[in-house]
Formats: structure tokens, C-alpha cells, sequence
């Protein structure tokens, strides 16, 4: 059996693929094609091996160069229904069907499902009806992924094509990890995440990294959290039918959770569950697409504590020598040598300290540390 990771970027789930094991019988088709993912199994991408933009057709095109048997797939195919419904054509799919994901990502769907639960959740509307929000409002893509998009607009702003209305909740963005078998869901981890952090050069709403634990600011109650991400997350799962890994963002604002989207497919904080508690997001994905659930209790995890960060090019630059960044906590590292246009994600820094403020501290170090690195154009 052959199984088949793509997505804008399957580094992340494949290096997970590559420590269960399943490295000879992996495939990664992405975009981005980093130095880490070429070194750890099969792959091709469309940056480098095309040399082509990212599409989702050209995506699917690269699929087919390979023979595979099952299908994974990342970010940002849970926005393209049809496109994964031809990915399970060629193949078992293991993850979200086509259907759910057609439900379970439309924002209105999504939260009605929820507040008839009894749920907060943001006011949303068509662009059409901006008349009926009052206060501040955000104006977000269909189909969006990593903030991108993602503006605060007047009542009477120009709409821009494709995008729904939203009131802003004021809190800390969160998100929380889980893994379904289409009735039940088990919980994996609780991240506060970095949001337009200029300290790793993002703007805006951009999401640019997660800082996962038990201590997130102005929390009393951890467990009481996790009993009501529970509710909602099991709720979410036997309504749209979710499977395998997924994962829910939320503001949380004086204790209480405001659910702001479904990521029905594998997420950024999942990197970090597995540094934190030792489990394996491939294996478990694959467990659940099967109707197993891992015997995993959040609340007695150990008390760990991990960050991720992505960053970005201030400016064009050239990477400098990068074998040894894979030692130092570096993923998604570019080719030495490489250009990296301004804007661009340069690398992923991965790190473990003391408490949630330790790992942002030394995201901020490791992110000088290589901003000194590059040479710039």
C-alpha cells in the first residue's frame, strides 16, 4: 500500500509518516518542496520540479505522475470539494469526504450548527446584508486559510469577490487539535496562536505560528476548557461526520470559547502535539480513518511546552548555508543558495522551553538568528 500526502505543504505530516516508519511507502506532492522534505522521502513539487504558481489543478496534475493507493490530503484542499473528490477517485481516501468538507466549511453552516447547540459565536453574514453588523467587522475570504485575506472593513467598503462578513470578537486566538471517527472525538492539544506577529515579520490577521501548553494568559481553568471544547468539538464531529485529524480555531475571551472555523484536515499546531506528547499525528489520522480513536487523555499529558513559528522575508534574500538548520530546530528550510522573494515564508522554527512566554522568547531569538543568516538583495 502506497499512500499519497498533498497539499500547499506536506512536509510536516510526511516527516510525521517518515518517524512511524512509512517512509518507503510515502509520496509527497506539494508546493513549496523545502530541503526537509526532499530528504525524507518520494516527492515532487510544483515550485521546483514545474517551476509553476500554485494551483489546485496543476496540484492534482502532479498527483498523477505517481501510483498510489490512499490519499491524504493538507491545506488548503478542505476549500476545493471537487478537487478532493477526484483525489478519492484515484484512490482510497483517508480523511474528510467531499461532502463534509462542502458543509462543514461553510461559515454559515458552521456556526448555526453551533449556536443551535448554544454556542457564542460571532455574528456572520453575506457581503450583502453588511447592514445588519454593527461594531467592527472583518471581511474574510470563502476561501481562505492562514489569515490570509483577512481585513477589518467600514460598512461602506467596496466588497471584494468571494468573501463573507464577520463581527470581531476581541481575546486571544486559540485553536485546539482533535481527531474524529465520525461519532466521537478525542482532544490533542490546546494552542494559543501567533497571529500578524511582527516579531517573525506577518501582518495583518496572518497566522504565523502556535504556542501549545496548559497556561494560556488569563486562564483559570484548564480543565474547564477542555470540558467545553469537548462538547463542542464531539458536537461538530456527529453533525458534519468528521474523521482522522481536524482542527477548530476559537477566540477565547474571559474564559469563554467563540468558534471562529472548521479545518477538517490536518493543522500547523499538530506539529507541536507531537513534540509536547510524544504521539504520532500520522498513525493516529490513519487509526481514526479506520474507526479507532487513540487512549489519549489531555488533562493528565504532561505539562509541556512547545512553539512553532513561521518567518517571513522582510526583504528579498538569499538563503546562506542551511544543512545544519535541520539540527538546530529549523523545518520547511530552503535550498542554500536559494532566492526568497520579501513577504515569503522563509523557515519554520520549532523550539521547547519552560513555559508559553520561554518558547516565545526563543521563537524571537531563533528568528534573529537567522534573519542575521541571510544575505539580502
Amino acid at each position: 500500500m502506497r499512500i499519497l500526502i498533498t497539499g500547499v505543504s506536506a512536509r510536516a505530516l510526511a516527516e510525521s509518516a517518515c518517524r512511524a516508519g512509512w517512509t518507503q511507502r510515502i509520496v509527497a506532492v506539494d508546493y513549496f518542496g523545502d530541503w526537509d522534505l526532499q530528504r525524507s522521502c518520494e516527492n515532487y513539487s510544483l515550485r521546483r520540479d514545474a517551476r509553476c504558481r500554485y494551483s489546485v489543478r496543476r496540484l492534482l496534475e502532479a498527483c498523477h505522475r505517481f501510483k498510489w493507493d490512499e490519499v491524504v490530503y493538507t491545506a488548503n484542499l478542505e476549500n476545493y470539494p471537487n478537487a478532493v473528490s477526484r483525489l478519492a477517485a484515484a484512490g482510497h481516501l483517508l480523511g474528510n469526504s467531499p461532502t463534509t468538507l462542502a458543509e462543514a466549511r461553510n461559515p454559515q453552516r458552521f456556526l448555526d450548527c453551533l449556536r443551535r447547540a448554544g454556542v457564542p459565536v460571532p455574528r456572520t453574514v453575506p457581503s450583502s446584508r453588511a447592514g445588519s453588523l454593527a461594531g467592527a467587522i472583518l471581511e474574510k475570504p470563502r476561501r481562505g486559510g492562514g489569515g490570509q485575506g483577512i481585513a477589518v472593513v467600514s460598512l461602506r467598503a467596496r466588497r471584494r469577490r468571494g468573501t463573507y462578513l464577520q463581527e470581531y470578537v476581541p481575546g486571544l486566538p486559540c485553536g485546539v487539535a482533535f481527531v474524529a471517527d465520525g461519532r466521537r472525538a478525542t482532544l490533542l492539544g490546546v494552542s494559543q496562536q501567533l497571529i500578524g506577529d511582527a516579531a517573525f515579520r506577518a501582518k495583518g490577521f496572518q497566522y504565523c505560528g502556535s504556542l501549545l501548553g496548559k497556561d494560556l494568559p488569563g486562564l483559570f481553568r484548564f480543565d474547564r476548557l477542555l470540558s467545553r471544547l469537548e462538547e463542542i468539538v464531539n458536537h461538530l464531529t456527529s453533525t458534519f461526520h468528521l474523521v482522522g485529524v481536524n482542527g477548530m480555531d476559537f477566540i477565547l475571551n474571559e474564559g469563554e470559547i467563540y468558534p471562529l472555523e472548521l479545518n477538517p484536515r490536518y493543522t500547523a499546531s499538530m506539529e507541536l502535539v507531537e513534540m509536547a506528547y510524544g504521539l504520532n499525528i500520522f498513525l493516529i489520522h490513519l487509526a481514526a480513518c479506520h474507526g479507532t480513536l487513540p487512549p489519549f487523555d489531555l488533562r493528565n499529558a504532561p505539562d509541556a511546552y512547545c512553539g512553532k513559528a513561521i518567518l517571513f522575508a522582510e526583504r528579498a534574500a538569499i538563503a546562506p548555508p542551511t544543512e545544519g538548520w535541520w539540527d538546530r530546530g529549523i523545518r520547511d528550510i530552503p535550498f542554500p543558495g536559494e532566492r526568497i522573494r520579501a513577504g515569503s515564508p522563509i523557515c519554520t522554527l520549532l523550539v521547547g522551553s519552560p513555559s508559553l512566554e520561554a518558547c516565545y522568547q526563543a521563537l524571537r531569538t531563533k528568528a534573529d538568528s537567522v534573519r542575521q543568516e541571510l544575505r539580502c538583495l
